[in-house]
């Protein structure tokens, strides 16, 4: 059945089932940190759905599926923010990483290499209770009984960096349109983009942005891409020119003006 959450910044706060005069509302109550902790049933004010926050730290222990006890299973599968349970494999879809709460630890190692700590595979650095990933990629926020104003804003913090992937690659288009300047724009945005968000960002961002163009450009056009009639939106060329632009991006310095850095990462590219 079609399931639909909604959220009050990044707090999940009600969930719809169906939809029409047939749609049934339940209200979620989360914890903290914008983890679903139980959902009652609107009409009958019974709880449809646990997970306990005094479980298991790491998520490790299952949903109570049917608490109220009358035979029918409620299934809900966002875990901790950003997460979504995979019935499949039993792990947590969490955007870059998967992650397993039998060990509280991804089964990836981190993309973003060292930077989220040590141990490229541990969730939160090891506590669950205070920080969150709501990316897969480092823990962040910090509860406290004084303030919520360090609560982690998981939410956020992934609007600001697609909005930045999304103002960067709308510039490298501008400045550098259609196929034929493909290497060059693709090469450029890279060099950007790792500088504002980090080499290990920038590129899980370049890998998830050709997945897109398979999925919305390519297959859609199957037909046309096979007989050469459009170019390919995925191509293995632009990974190999994002590359390039990491590599540039990594040589310079800190500190640049955007216009600064635009213009280092052009001569840059075009000398690579």
């Amino acid at each position: 059945a079609k399931q639909q959450v909604i959220w009050l910044e990044n707090y999940p706060i009600a969930v719809i089932d169906g939809s029409g005069a047939a749609a049934n509302i339940g209200y979620i109550e989360p914890d903290h940190l914008g983890t679903p902790r139980v959902i009652i049933d609107a009409k009958r004010n019974v709880a449809t759905w646990r997970w306990p926050l005094t479980g298991e730290a790491f998520g490790a222990d299952a949903p109570e599926e049917d608490p109220d006890g009358d035979g029918e299973r409620y299934e809900f599968d966002l875990r901790f923010p950003g997460q979504r349970y995979d019935r499949h494999t039993g792990l947590h879809y969490n955007y870059f990483r998967d992650y397993e709460p039998q060990t509280g630890r991804y089964v990836q190692s981190d993309p973003i290499g060292l930077s989220g700590g040590i141990n490229t595979y541990a969730y939160v650095k090891g506590d669950p209770i205070s920080f969150v990933d709501p990316l897969g990629l480092e823990g962040v926020g910090h509860w406290n009984n004084g303030s919520m104003d360090n609560v982690a804003n998981g939410g956020e913090a992934f609007r600001e960096m697609y909005e930045t992937s999304r103002q960067w690659r709308t510039w490298g288009h501008q400045t550098f349109p259609g196929e034929r300047n493909s290497a060059m724009r693709h090469c450029a945005v890279s060099c950007v983009l790792s500088v504002k968000l980090g080499s290990g960002v920038a590129r899980a961002a370049g890998v998830t942005n050709e997945a897109q163009g398979l999925a919305m450009h390519d297959i859609p056009n199957l037909r046309s891409r096979i007989r050469g009639e459009s170019p390919w939106a995925c191509q293995a060329s632009d990974l190999a020119d994002n590359e390039r632009g990491f590599r540039v991006g990594n040589s310079l310095s800190s500190g640049l003006s955007d216009s600064q850095l635009t213009q280092s990462c052009m001569q840059g590219c075009a000398g690579n």
